[in-house]
């Protein structure tokens, strides 16, 4: 017997040793905190997050992260057991966390400030983007995720906090996915370019779709939404689009910007209410989803593509350049 398997055989007593062909390695350093439920004390307040490591990976590093944001009504725990998101992290291999907004008010009603919220987030001022910039920088630092993957979505006022961090802290998060959000903000100047997907139903009668881009940009009254065509006029510009092509499948609209800077996609869903699209039917403040597009299949495969067409860019312009390496991408 090699010595291998003799210490094995010892390690067996003690805490389990498995053998095949060689002693498998365990993981150096200090054992990672698992999945589960975790609290982090920001601005006096204790901001609670689900964390779900993709299953046979938890200890790889450079894993994408993917913060994902729910909607209100709506909780980290009912968007984890409803969007199938941590599925999809066990399928592709990525880490997803998913933060709670604040609760000043009722605790079973968490809420995020995302500059124009009129509820009590907004009045004692939330700041929410410093809240997920540190907990972005924890979980990176803990789990040595990959910094040019690191993603936001969210649903309904999720998705228009994903615009948030799109907005403002673009030097932090590669892309977003609103899913039936807005983005209800002028002042939008990102100082880098954001993979931007939209995915929004057309009878959305919460956070309606809306019709053009409005010529005048008037305030916005209490609940009111800007059209999903501000959004896209706003990214088209800030990322150097041309006009779209539109592809259309069954029930599905999808139009892609040919951008020079971060990619830009539209998924317009016809007879499609306010929903997470491919998810359960328990998510709160959401119809009945439809199960003919997965939204966690279209984000991920958007931001996976994007991401390549870069890499191929930049490796594309180091061949002219004759230095043998190839140029970063801009995240």
């Amino acid at each position: 017997m090699s010595r291998a398997a003799s210490l094995c055989g010892l390690a067996l007593i003690l805490a389990g040793c498995t053998l095949v062909g060689q002693v498998k390695p365990t993981p150096a350093g200090l054992p990672r905190m698992p999945s589960g439920t975790y609290t982090m004390m920001h601005k006096g307040l204790a901001r609670k997050y689900i964390l779900h490591l993709p299953k046979g990976r938890e200890y790889d590093d450079r894993l994408a992260l993917i913060v994902a944001m729910h909607g209100a009504p709506g909780t980290a725990k009912n968007l984890e057991e409803n969007s199938l998101l941590s599925q999809k992290a066990d399928a592709a291999g990525f880490i997803v966390v998913y933060p709670d907004g604040t609760s000043f008010g009722d605790p079973k009603f968490p809420e995020w400030n995302y500059w124009n919220c009129c509820t009590y987030t907004g009045e004692r001022g939330a700041n929410e983007v410093a809240f997920i910039r540190n907990l972005v920088e924890h979980l990176t630092r803990e789990y040595k995720i990959d910094r040019r993957r690191v993603y936001a979505t969210g649903y309904s006022r999720g998705g228009m906090m994903a615009q948030l961090l799109a907005c403002d802290a673009s030097d932090l998060f590669t892309g977003i996915a609103d899913i039936a959000g807005a983005l209800n903000f002028e002042e939008c100047k990102p100082k880098h370019p954001v993979d931007v997907l939209i995915v929004h139903g057309r009878n959305d009668n919460n956070v309606k779709f809306g019709g053009a881009m409005p010529k005048k940009l008037l305030p916005l009254a209490q609940g009111e939404d800007r059209p999903v065509a501000y959004s896209v006029h706003l990214w088209k510009k800030h990322n150097h689009c041309r006009t779209g092509k539109t592809i259309t499948r069954g029930n599905v609209e999808y139009t892609d910007y040919s951008c020079a800077r971060g990619a830009l996609r539209l998924i317009a869903l016809n007879n499609e209410g306010h929903t997470w699209p491919g998810s359960l039917p328990g998510m709160l403040g959401s119809e009945r989803p439809t199960p003919e597009i997965s939204a966690n299949d279209e984000m991920w495969s958007f931001w996976t593509k994007a991401r390549r067409r870069r890499r191929e860019k930049a490796g594309n312009k180091s061949a002219f350049s004759g230095d043998g390496h190839a140029a970063l991408p801009s995240h």
